[in-house]
């Protein structure tokens, strides 16, 4: 599959973090430091790590961190600008990357009407909501993550009224996609649920609500889409 390639190839440097409040944080390229406008990474702790950087005009922003040895053949990159995935979404949408979960329509328009409800992509009779996991990072330990399905913490089976309202008379199917970044040593976890909310879920999934998770890798020159799944039989049966 074809990646979603930045503009521009993101450059690789060092970034350095130390201890203490607020928290000193510096980054080189080729050994020079260089300035970093924004940072947006909360929750690293002090250590050295791998990052990948883009040019602004007034200076470097850190778009992801790796947390393997510096001297790993290869790089696992955390994005930390999630907002990247949505245009990443949009073109495997688009490109029919993702042709099982569109049903082969290759019509695919951002839904600005149906966003109050929690959705972004309309494909044929398909609305289409997209999240990445609720993360709990906790680096340089065997898990670098708990992981939770955006659609169902804190309660929010119960929400699906509003996809539930959002198909009437319009959508065949509403399907809830959970992207996945590679290198995440993570177990994705599905909401222990009460016997009305087992309840409210099986009938919204009879009633055309789908859940998804694809998996895709962050590069330094793009993001590329790994493999999709269909995970609404395993998630009515837990």
């Amino acid at each position: 599959m074809k990646k979603y390639k930045f503009d521009k190839k993101l450059k690789e440097a060092l970034l350095i973090r130390a201890q203490g409040w607020p928290v000193p944080t510096s980054i080189f390229i080729d050994g020079e430091e260089i300035g970093v406008d924004s940072l947006g990474m909360g929750g690293i702790k002090d250590g050295e790590y791998g990052c990948l950087v883009s040019q602004k005009d007034n200076g470097y922003v850190v778009e992801a961190v790796a947390f393997d040895a510096l001297d790993a053949r290869e790089r696992h990159w955390i994005c930390l600008k999630p907002a990247v995935y949505d245009d990443a979404v949009e073109f495997f949408l688009k490109n029919n990357y993702t042709e099982r979960i569109v049903n082969g329509s290759g019509l695919v328009r951002k839904c600005g009407d149906l966003q109050s409800c929690g959705l972004d992509f309309v494909a044929g009779d398909t609305a289409i909501g997209v999240k990445l996991p609720l993360m709990a990072l906790n680096f340089r330990t065997e898990t670098n993550s708990s992981v939770v399905c955006p659609f169902l913490a804190n309660g929010n089976i119960k929400e699906y009224s509003r996809y539930l309202s959002a198909m009437r008379g319009q959508y065949r199917r509403v399907v809830l996609l959970t992207v996945c970044q590679y290198g995440l040593n993570i177990l994705m976890q599905y909401a222990n649920c009460d016997k009305e909310e087992k309840e409210f879920l099986r009938i919204a999934t009879s009633n055309g609500l789908e859940f998804w998770t694809a998996k895709v890798k962050y590069g330094t020159d793009g993001i590329r889409l790994l493999s999709y799944k269909n995970m609404t039989g395993q998630l009515v049966l837990v």
